[in-house]
């Protein structure tokens, strides 16, 4: 009764879907209710930063065997790599290794997402290319990750290059983005920012000056990386004026900021 009760109430949140998600990560494959819950609590917790909390409950559900042992090493790594203690975390992820458990693609994810906010970004390309040497799949946000990080310090090439690999080509981008419309999901800076030069690239000029009007429209600031790309592009294909209202509404910005 309780379990069916937590997954109403999930349900009702719009949460259980996100948390299976967790469960496949660490799991690899659908799991009995029980240990959906469960693991929705711990890692709610932990993403609340109730690591303590989180690691307590996770202990007791061990011991009732209510929680995967497979799960529970990912969750531990995931609380150290949350508190930014990433030796240990490294530390017990390499023991889980030991003891037999397969890696998996929520651990690398909570490293990745880390590193790039700590802009290590060879750190974290690093593990991006060992999940694809052990047949790891990323995941969506694994990949945004990156893309926001390195538009963020310039490595546009990069970014795009893991815009896409995470979508396979500019209409799979383009119907990515749609989807997250679609489903009331706010695309951020890095994913406009990425698009429009993947536009820029294919000389699809009119659909990058869209996308940098919607940016506008949500509050967003294009990239000074993406303001130049739209500039030159604009005038390799002869259209001064738009290049030079790009150039004006820029400095605009900039003069805003300070």
């Amino acid at each position: 009764m309780t379990t069916r009760i937590m997954i109403s109430a999930l349900c009702k949140e719009g949460r259980l879907q996100r948390f299976l998600d967790v469960v496949e990560k660490s799991h690899g494959t659908r799991s009995r209710p029980g240990v959906v819950v469960n693991t929705c609590l711990i890692y709610g917790m932990i993403e609340e930063g109730r690591i303590e909390d989180g690691l307590r409950l996770m202990k007791r559900m061990l011991q009732k065997n209510t929680i995967l042992n497979n799960i529970s090493c990912s969750l531990v790594v995931l609380a150290k790599v949350k508190t930014r203690d990433l030796e240990s975390a490294w530390g017990v992820y390499d023991e889980m290794l030991r003891r037999g458990f397969e890696g998996n693609a929520l651990v690398y994810d909570s490293f990745i997402g880390a590193y790039c906010e700590e802009k290590r970004i060879d750190e974290a390309i690093k593990l991006m290319d060992e999940m694809e040497c052990l047949n790891m799949k990323p995941f969506g946000q694994t990949f945004d990750h990156l893309i926001k990080v390195c538009s963020e310090v310039g490595r546009l090439e990069e970014s795009l290059k893991f815009c896409d690999t995470m979508t396979g080509d500019v209409e799979g981008a383009l119907k990515l983005y749609y989807e997250m419309q679609y489903r009331s999901i706010s695309p951020n800076a890095s994913i406009f920012d990425s698009l429009i030069i993947a536009l820029c690239q294919r000389g699809r000029l009119k659909e990058a000056d869209e996308f940098h009007s919607v940016m506008i429209s949500q509050s967003l600031t294009p990239s000074t990386h993406v303001y130049k790309k739209l500039i030159t592009s604009h005038l390799e294909k002869g259209d001064e004026t738009r290049a030079r209202q790009l150039y004006r509404q820029r400095r605009t910005e900039i003069d805003d900021i300070q």
